[in-house]
């Protein structure tokens, strides 16, 4: 499926009814945990879902680390992690419209 520039692995996780896969792949090679990123492969191009985020979500620290699951209505689960504080959540995303 591909990666994220600078990176040399990346995995895909899940996958819906339309073929749309959700997974992460890393932007180094050196695959720290920090250097991962929930991406999804749509139409053969990959998205780093970070990219999604406001602004505000961004300087907050928040970090998508790993799409775990997506269903049919393009609905995205997976694990962030904040960078300042140093905690792991659940998220749910929704990617816009094309």
């Amino acid at each position: 499926l591909g990666t994220l520039p600078g990176g040399t692995y990346s995995e895909a996780i899940a996958i819906n009814d339309a073929g749309v896969t959700v997974g992460l792949s890393f932007v180094t090679e050196a695959r720290e945990v920090l250097d991962q990123r929930a991406t999804i492969w749509k139409g053969g191009a990959i998205i780093d879902l970070n990219t999604l985020l406001d602004d505000e979500t961004r300087a907050a620290g928040w970090l998508l680390l790993s799409a775990r699951a997506i269903n049919d209505h393009g609905v995205i689960t997976g694990v962030a992690t904040n960078t300042i504080v140093h905690t792991s959540h659940a998220f749910l995303l929704t990617p816009p419209a094309p």
